[in-house]
């Protein structure tokens, strides 16, 4: 990967795809689910001076399907444990509660976006767990992880150079950005890019 630095912190990144075929993954269905929580998904950052949403997420199973969850909530507790802030979070595409950033309904995944603007809390880093409550009152809860919220620019992507058509097979494509950050160089993690197919709201990668 190139890299372009100067006074204004600018970092360049070619990379180079290559889209093969693979196997189609079977998944044996019918089988009973046990009521756990699983893949979650948390950012390890959150700007507290950020308008863009940060999405928090969670795989929530029951025997019973969904109507063997109550709820499903995001808990925010300090670095001693004490609980902040409680939102609850939904499996409903984003249709009924608008800033759940849930994107299919109905898959178990339990999603929650939160604007680091909004959060109205010091900065500082906290321990951030799920919650999952059945119908029965049976409460399930996630290990707690630690997430940091302090104030922090977001990048800038200046420019991109983006093919219009990607070959199949083995052929390599190359993409190239250019990313600005007034934090820094080191503030960048990674440049992702995911890819749609027209009509999925899910990533194909």
């Amino acid at each position: 990967m190139g890299k372009m630095l100067n006074s204004f912190g600018l970092i360049t990144g070619i990379f180079l795809l290559v889209f093969w075929g693979c196997e189609e993954k079977k998944e044996i269905v019918g089988m009973e689910q046990p009521f756990e929580i699983s893949r979650i998904i948390l950012p390890a950052v959150v700007s507290s001076n950020s308008n863009t949403p940060f999405l928090f997420s969670a795989k929530v199973t029951h025997p019973e399907g969904i109507t063997g969850i109550s709820e499903v909530n995001l808990l925010i507790a300090d670095s001693l444990g004490v609980l902040q802030l409680t939102y609850p979070m939904y499996d409903d595409g984003n249709t009924q509660n608008q800033n759940s950033g849930d994107v299919i309904a109905f898959d178990q995944i339990y999603s929650r976006e939160i604007v680091g603007s909004q959060l109205g809390v010091a900065n500082g880093k906290y321990q951030v767990s799920i919650r999952a409550i059945s119908s029965s009152a049976e409460v399930k809860e996630s290990p707690a992880q630690m997430v940091e919220i302090f104030s922090n620019q977001p990048p800038e992507i200046l420019n991109y150079s983006f093919p219009d058509s990607i070959l199949a097979g083995m052929t390599s494509t190359t993409i190239s950005f250019t990313v600005a950050d007034d934090d820094g160089l080191n503030d960048i993690r990674w440049v992702l890019l995911p890819g749609f197919i027209t009509g999925n709201p899910s990533p194909a990668f």
